[in-house]
């Protein structure tokens, strides 16, 4: 038998219209692309991989302008670690400065902080800082600031150095 087949006009579209002269930069498509810049509001506390909608900055389609859509890539920063909100660094104290305690000043997100280490802290303790952290996009809590207290050994010792150390252990410590 006899069998026909429809289908949409591949020069109009189904328009019933042809375009005879075409501009050159559109190919009679009447859109063409260009770059646009587009401010974004980056959230404070937002995750890597985590995706912002930007309403009407994407492309165009047959009902206006789309929604772009922005994947985050956090750089990471060898002076900071994020573990959910909280966030972790770590700080290097001289034997001395363990033994009889310190004030250091430790680089937050939130700026500079002075922060008292107490005499006789062990190497490897974590001296928290509240409210230091990063903020919840949820909850808008801000996490802790968690530092490591590490220690820095001398390669070697000055003769004065080790005097002082053998008065050390006469004393008893």
């Amino acid at each position: 038998g006899m069998m026909a087949v429809q289908t949409t006009c591949h020069m109009c579209e189904g328009k019933g219209v042809v375009r005879v002269n075409p501009c050159r930069p559109c190919s009679g498509t009447g859109t063409q692309s260009e770059n646009v810049d587009v401010s974004i509001r980056i959230p404070e506390g937002i995750h890597a991989g985590a995706q912002l909608r930007v309403a009407d900055k994407g492309d165009w389609g047959p009902g206006g302008f789309g929604d772009l859509m922005v994947r985050i890539h956090v750089k990471p920063d060898d002076r900071f670690r994020r573990v959910n909100d909280d966030i972790h660094s770590q700080v290097r104290l001289k034997p001395s400065e363990f033994l009889g305690g310190c004030t250091i000043i430790v680089e937050t997100l939130r700026g500079e902080k002075t922060v008292t280490v107490p005499p006789c802290v062990e190497p490897g303790s974590i001296i928290q800082m509240d409210g230091l952290g990063s903020k919840n996009i949820k909850t808008k809590r801000i996490g802790n600031h968690n530092i490591e207290v590490m220690i820095d050994m001398p390669r070697s010792l000055t003769q004065e150095q080790t005097e002082k150390i053998a008065e050390l252990r006469r004393c008893g410590l």
